[in-house]
């Protein structure tokens, strides 16, 4: 790995003297597999010094980031859909998983035997159902218990919904990826359950040994090897100067 690093920093180096780029010029580069979380930390220190910038009136400002005064702030991210996130401190979603392992969502969600008493208990009327019932604070609520009753909710909906897209296309058997599973059982119990009741046992929930990797291996397989390609472009204002021929594999 050192040697690829050091071999990334000079063909930058060269780049920049050939063809003229700035010194504060930055490539790009996509990393997946394990090895991409491995060395993470890694690549940031020797190839990503600056991460932050302010972009006004068409120009770039890059910003050292300061982990010693970093947290709380509002991470907003943008694709399929918008979501805003308060990051109190470091953590992953490996450690919530981690949490959920020793909570009861029980403790939070409705129950119908909590409605009705004398029926199947383990039926759920309402996700976080006693937390909005109840008259308590968030912190006597045991984050653990939180951590277990959120997977069990959102693991329940994405079954929901899996299923009703297949209903729409008369499909049977549906398979599950991304990282969001890892393996976990409990997540896939919940997903598994979800597609079989709303299903009435008619559809089927699938999951791939190697679920977190779909994507990149989708790539890999569409992948089609270009002789020449253009300059690639850059952000409005960006100054920079176009090298006279276009770059070879």
């Amino acid at each position: 790995m050192s040697a690829w690093i050091l071999f990334h920093q000079q063909l930058h180096c060269r780049g920049a003297q050939h063809y003229g780029f700035p010194d504060s010029d930055r490539n790009t580069i996509k990393a997946t597999g394990g090895g991409a979380f491995k060395f993470a930390d890694l690549f940031k220190e020797k190839l990503v010094p600056s991460e932050a910038f302010t972009y006004m009136n068409g120009q770039r400002n890059y910003e050292q980031i300061d982990h010693d005064d970093l947290y709380p702030y509002l991470l907003v991210n943008i694709g399929s859909g918008v979501s805003m996130i308060k990051v109190d401190g470091d953590g992953s979603f490996d450690d919530l998983l981690e949490m959920s392992h020793q909570g009861n969502n029980r403790n939070d969600d409705m129950l119908v035997g909590d409605i009705y008493g004398g029926m199947d208990y383990l039926n759920y009327a309402s996700s976080f159902g006693k937390a909005v019932s109840e008259n308590k604070e968030l912190e006597e609520y045991k984050p653990e218990d939180v951590a277990r009753s959120l997977l069990r909710m959102i693991s329940n909906n994405i079954g929901q919904i899996a299923y009703l897209n297949a209903l729409r296309f008369g499909l049977k058997k549906i398979f599950f990826g991304g990282f969001f599973i890892c393996g976990h059982a409990y997540t896939m119990d919940t997903i598994s359950v979800a597609v079989d009741f709303w299903s009435k046992g008619e559809a089927k929930a699938m999951f791939l040994r190697h679920e977190g990797f779909l994507g990149a291996l989708g790539a890999f397989m569409n992948y089609q090897l270009v002789e020449e390609f253009p300059y690639p472009s850059h952000l409005p204002g960006d100054d920079h100067k176009k090298p006279d021929k276009k770059f070879k594999r």
